[in-house]
């Protein structure tokens, strides 16, 4: 699981992550790393790892409070090892190495982000020189552009499960023997890589982006019925009808979406102000034409942790220096610095 799991839906926020960990356990994720999970804050991230089935890997979350035990130390344990059809597989966790800054630092204060390429490749090199793994992956949210000049930064590296910008690749890139492959986001798709390695050598694999048909897939029983009862307590909440929109509402387009300008036209109502910014993430449910807005709609596109909306007075030299810095966080010609594809 590449992040971006626990935060994002109705659900998940009533339920402080707990559902989203239920439904992890029901999938069998056997590893796991965060970005958006870390904004329910440190204590409830730690409660959620003791009931998740799976193991939270991070090899670049470090404690920076000299106060604290975990002072300089790592967070969480960087690499876990995996036994598959008669290989052993090294997977190094790289959570989003932005958080600190993307997100308010309240909610991880005291750890320390980053990319730490340096102590990436000293993992890579114990899983292949010291544990004698037969390949070496890296489950990352460092986000599919900055994880090519990671490929091109550190050497032995033999696949890179690629997260955080939900770019869907029919195909891998190789750079410098590195595989790096994405397959979206929202479930849409279902990457499969199968890998042929022996003797701490890859000799093979294949790779597959699978796009998922709901409407030609059928459900599975248990699922159905497990997220049926994640869902009961709050039913009448969820699904109580606020409208019905004439065109199609959605928000996963870089520059403009349709549900940030609603979003926006309701807090410029509200709020009697001449300009509004929302936060350009892009997830939810797309709404088609004609079709209801329910109250769960609209928790997918807001239903964030710190939802708070604040009014400043700005002049136009103080917007133009803000945007230009968001733009910059996602078009930065250098990919180490690129923060992902929100506007």
């Amino acid at each position: 699981d590449g992040g971006d799991t626990w935060q994002g839906t109705a659900v998940a926020l009533k339920t402080g992550g707990e559902a989203i960990v239920k439904a992890q356990n029901y999938l069998g994720i056997d590893t796991m790393v965060g970005h958006w999970e870390f904004t329910y804050g440190k204590e409830r991230v730690k409660e959620l790892i003791e009931k998740l089935d799976a193991k939270f890997i991070s090899q670049n979350i470090v404690g920076d409070d000299p106060f604290a035990d975990e002072y300089e130390e790592l967070i969480f344990e960087p690499y876990t090892i995996e036994e598959r059809g008669g290989a052993k597989i090294g997977i190094i966790g790289q959570s989003f190495p932005f958080t600190s800054t993307a997100n308010p630092k309240e909610f991880t204060e005291g750890w320390s982000f980053g990319l730490r390429l340096e102590t990436l490749q000293e993992y890579v090199d114990e899983l292949k020189n010291e544990k004698k793994v037969d390949c070496v992956v890296v489950l990352s949210h460092d986000g599919f552009s900055v994880d090519q000049e990671v490929a091109r930064k550190v050497k032995g590296i033999d696949f890179i499960l690629s997260g955080h910008t939900h770019d869907p690749s029919p195909e891998p890139i190789v750079i410098n023997a590195t595989v790096i492959v994405i397959a979206g986001s929202h479930g849409k798709y279902i990457g499969r890589l199968d890998i042929d390695a022996k003797n701490g050598k890859v000799k093979g694999y294949e790779y597959k982006l699978i796009p998922i048909a709901s409407n030609i897939i059928p459900a599975d029983p248990e699922g159905v019925k497990l997220v049926n009862e994640l869902y009961a307590p709050f039913d009448k909440e969820f699904n109580e009808v606020l409208g019905k929109t004439k065109g199609m509402l959605y928000k996963r387009d870089t520059f403009f979406s349709t549900f940030d300008q609603l979003i926006n036209d309701a807090i410029m109502d509200e709020m009697k102000c001449d300009v509004s910014f929302t936060p350009g993430y892009r997830w939810g449910t797309t709404v088609l034409a004609g079709e209801n807005i329910l109250m769960d709609n609209v928790y997918e596109m807001c239903g964030i942790t710190y939802p708070d909306v604040y009014t400043f007075e700005l002049k136009g030299e103080k917007i133009a220096t803000l945007l230009e810095d968001i733009a910059d966080n996602v078009f930065n010609a250098n990919p180490l610095y690129q923060h992902g594809g929100d506007m």
